[in-house]
């Protein structure tokens, strides 16, 4: 009799679990994952590069570009499980690989980096605070922000970019400090 209520109340522990299992695993796909979720997770599962300045490299923030436009264009399509980040992820990586089977990328070391295509090579330029990803005939196909996979203290000053301090002087302030009004 001892044997029979252990094992009804271990069976009665498997059944209780499973309901609990099946309730949460339906609570869960009750709501998408954000966008800025998928992105994040996206990111992270596909990019192995080195770290690039953003306004110096282009390789980096273009990748991230194609990756939010397919988010952006797709999020919420049916055709893709937006509550399973798994699911999101494979769908991703089939996208790209197909996206980029024929394409062939080259960076010559020299701070350039081209794609060639079976119909274009493509060159990037950094105008106006935008990357312009330029064809061959000068025309521009695409254009997207700049995106640093740097961290914030690694984030090099450009060589354009520097303070003049000889150390002779202290730094001052030029001006009269604003006042805060009164509140009376």
């Amino acid at each position: 009799m001892r044997l029979k209520n252990i094992l009804a109340g271990v069976l009665a522990g498997f059944v209780l679990a499973g309901t609990e299992i099946s309730y949460t695993s339906y609570a869960d796909e009750t709501d998408m994952i954000s966008k800025d979720t998928v992105i994040s997770e996206l990111w992270e599962e596909n990019w192995n590069g080195r770290g690039d300045d953003g306004v110096i490299f282009p390789e980096a923030s273009y990748k991230r570009h194609i990756l939010e436009k397919w988010v952006e264009d797709n999020y919420g399509d049916d055709n893709y499980s937006w509550y399973d980040i798994g699911q999101i992820k494979y769908s991703y990586a089939d996208y790209y690989r197909d996206l980029v089977s024929e394409w062939d990328f080259d960076d010559d070391e020299d701070g350039n980096w081209f794609i060639t295509t079976p119909e274009h090579k493509y060159s990037f330029r950094l105008i106006s605070g935008k990357w312009n990803m330029i064809d061959e005939n000068g025309d521009t196909a695409d254009m997207f922000m700049p995106f640093s996979t740097l961290e914030e203290d690694e984030i090099p000053v450009a060589p354009f970019l520097f303070i003049d301090d000889d150390g002779e002087d202290s730094p001052r302030v030029v001006g009269q400090p604003a006042k805060a009004e009164s509140e009376n």
